[in-house]
């Protein structure tokens, strides 16, 4: 029942698609805040913790109308620093979990370059909009791919001759 809804809705809006038009279609482009939460931000395990902080995001939009239904398109970049330090403790802390033998000397030096989080989304779909007096309501179902880069880290402990080695890197597509 609710398909035959859907779909009767769907070719009535068609039907009038001509004599009702919502906003024109525009591009956008903005900035803003990113503020991670959850594990994304939290501080505490160098293997499930992302330590996070906030930053900043970009984004380009826009939208293209054939009368009150369009076409929806966003490209999204954002970054969050990473909080170098307690993730440099962590690691630590993780290597010393691993190699229970190997005790790190007080005198050693810990060189510990790393880069921020990024992540771009690319995303598409229909768009619905709603025209009222002075504003418009636009309903949007988008989906695409995101790219997420996780920082590259470079962890080297020398202490005289010898020298240890950690790295971590890698890209995720969602």
């Amino acid at each position: 029942m609710m398909w035959k809804t859907f779909i009767f809705l769907t070719v009535l809006i068609f039907m009038f698609q001509n004599d009702s038009t919502a906003q024109d279609s525009y591009m956008s482009f903005s900035l803003g805040g990113s503020f991670p939460y959850g594990e994304f931000a939290e501080r505490g395990n160098a293997g499930t913790d992302g330590f996070a902080g906030s930053s900043f995001t970009l984004a380009f939009d826009g939208n293209y109308f054939f009368g009150m239904l369009g076409i929806a398109g966003t490209l999204n970049f954002g970054m969050s620093y990473l909080d170098a330090e307690a993730l440099k403790t962590a690691r630590i802390v993780h290597l010393n979990e691993i190699y229970t033998q190997t005790v790190i000397p007080q005198d050693a030096a810990i060189d510990y370059i790393t880069t921020q989080w990024s992540y771009v989304h690319l995303m598409a779909g229909p768009v619905f909009s709603v025209p009222l007096s002075v504003i418009s309501f636009e309903v949007k179902a988008m989906g695409g791919v995101s790219f997420v880069m996780p920082p590259q880290q470079n962890l080297t402990i020398t202490e005289g001759n010898n020298i240890w080695k950690s790295s971590a890197s890698g890209q995720s597509i969602r």
